[in-house]
């Protein structure tokens, strides 16, 4: 929850630009159409951060969990528990919070998904009760809202990974409704949904739900995430392509909203081992008492050998793919191959794991970043350049 340090709610947080240049040099790494010819870099600078108490900002965030912006550059900002969509100016002030939490015209029972659309239209998308906000892009007014999906679906909507004009793209998730079916195989599936409720283009990318625990007796169910387990990735660009991967390889597909496939990006890459420190303890973790030897034991059959090639992709606007590797034991920094359409790596960087890009749009990088000491998130813009 956003904690004001004043009484004025809608106070400008105090700050002074931070300006700190962050420079990478690239080295060569092979991929499935050729090697890397020529050294880039990649060279960010803090414009901004909110959040930061030991800079005297005047509130402080919870855990971020989304961060976007619009082609001003202004920034929008939800947290966990949320506590409305936060709306920022192109320099970082605070300009309106948007929504609270119920259950009428611009409120929302649980931290909505965001999207900026067309023309700078923000799209609040609550997952249940499977309801979509539209707020004005001048005024950050409500405007309206229509529902998703079917109170009928068997794969209902968790996620709204775009809008176009001709309508919604949709993540939809299999449910599970008895102990039966807890070990059958899930889909994720994603869809175009008019704005008159038609589907338009149907399972026009499908991928396993990510690997889970599954235990069940006659009558209840237990669902664990399987830790170094496979997920499925779906990312929407900017430029309208949907990209998805099975994030056990580097193999990233891009189809069009019609479902046809217009290409394949491949990247060879060395599968690291999950060590025996990490897998006991990934085991402890899960928190199974030692008397339950079900868990324990099917823990430890399943855990991975290595871990995924990748934790997570973005698009920019160039429509170039920002990749981030698994991490290796011990490691403080993340690997991230910057890769063109053409499947070529165009440059490579190491990030803090405490940094976590969530948009990058024109030469700006938005994200997270957290404090490793207070685990207080903050939010940092960041100027870029690829040289």
């Amino acid at each position: 929850m956003t904690t004001w340090k004043t009484n004025l709610i809608y106070a400008v947080v105090a700050r002074t630009a931070v300006l700190v240049s962050v420079i990478f040099s690239v080295v060569p790494v092979n991929t499935a159409k050729g090697m890397l010819l020529q050294v880039q870099t990649v060279t960010l600078t803090e414009g901004f951060r909110i959040g930061d108490e030991a800079a005297g900002d005047t509130l402080l965030f919870g855990a971020v969990t989304q961060v976007s912006a619009d082609s001003e550059g202004q920034v929008y900002v939800v947290e966990s528990p949320f506590n409305g969509i936060h709306v920022f100016s192109a320099i970082g002030d605070h300009i309106t919070s948007i929504g609270r939490l119920g259950a009428g015209p611009g409120e929302f029972q649980n931290a909505p998904q965001i999207h900026v659309g067309p023309s700078d239209t923000l799209y609040a998308f609550d997952f249940w009760p499977r309801r979509l906000s539209v707020f004005s892009p001048e005024s950050h007014e409500f405007e309206y809202s229509l529902s998703l999906g079917s109170s009928n679906d068997a794969c209902p909507p968790i996620s709204l990974l775009g809008v176009e004009q001709q309508g919604f793209v949709l993540l939809c998730g299999q449910g599970v409704g008895s102990p039966a079916e807890a070990h059958m195989t899930r889909f994720n599936r994603v869809y175009v949904q008019s704005r008159d409720h038609r589907v338009l283009s149907d399972s026009i990318a499908v991928l396993p739900v990510r690997e889970e625990l599954v235990h069940t007796t006659h009558d209840t169910m237990v669902f664990h995430s399987l830790i170094y387990g496979r997920s499925p990735h779906f990312v929407f660009g900017p430029g309208g392509p949907l990209y998805y991967a099975w994030n056990d390889a580097i193999r990233i597909r891009v189809v069009g909203l019609d479902g046809a496939l217009q290409d394949e990006i491949n990247i060879s890459h060395e599968p690291i081992q999950v060590t025996s420190k990490e897998r006991d303890d990934a085991l402890a973790s899960y928190g199974f008492p030692a008397s339950n030897a079900t868990l324990n034991n099917l823990a430890r059959a399943r855990m991975p050998a290595t871990k995924p090639a990748f934790s997570y992709f973005l698009v920019d606007d160039l429509d170039r793919l920002w990749i981030s590797l698994s991490m290796r034991e011990g490691a403080l920094e993340i690997e991230w191959l910057i890769v063109d359409l053409q499947g070529q790596v165009i440059a490579t960087t190491n990030l803090s794991r405490q940094m976590r890009p969530m948009r990058i749009r024109g030469n700006r990088v938005y994200g997270r970043l957290v404090d490793p000491d207070t685990l207080i998130h903050m939010v940092v813009a960041w100027d870029m350049a690829i040289h």
